[in-house]
């Protein structure tokens, strides 16, 4: 399974609805989060990053691609379960990204 973690402003209900209507018929998408607070939209399933990025920019402009990659139900992997990614802590600890794109999935419930 994929995520796919986008750094968008969704505030009111009226951009929010637009953002869902833009990805229902997105094939592969298992969830959709959006988090008015962080100012981000996480998409998660069988998911092409730049086909929602694409979709999402056609209503809200200022959308940008803030983190994608591979999620696994279980944490076998190392310490964060994410795979070997240059943003997984327990592959790249001196990675300057892996802290900050670890943080933001723990916050959007995608690893503990």
């Amino acid at each position: 399974m994929k995520a796919v973690v986008l750094k968008v402003g969704l505030k009111c209900e009226d951009c929010q609805r637009k953002v869902k209507r833009v990805l229902r018929d997105v094939e592969g998408i298992e969830s959709l989060r959006i988090d008015t607070v962080q100012r981000t939209l996480t998409v998660t399933g069988d998911v092409d990053a730049s086909e929602i990025l694409r979709r999402v920019k056609k209503v809200r402009k200022s959308a940008e691609l803030w983190a994608a990659g591979n999620i696994y139900p279980s944490s076998s992997h190392k310490k964060c379960g994410l795979g070997s990614s240059p943003t997984c802590n327990g592959c790249y600890p001196n990675s300057a990204s892996s802290d900050i794109v670890l943080k933001m999935l723990q916050k959007s419930g995608l690893i503990m």
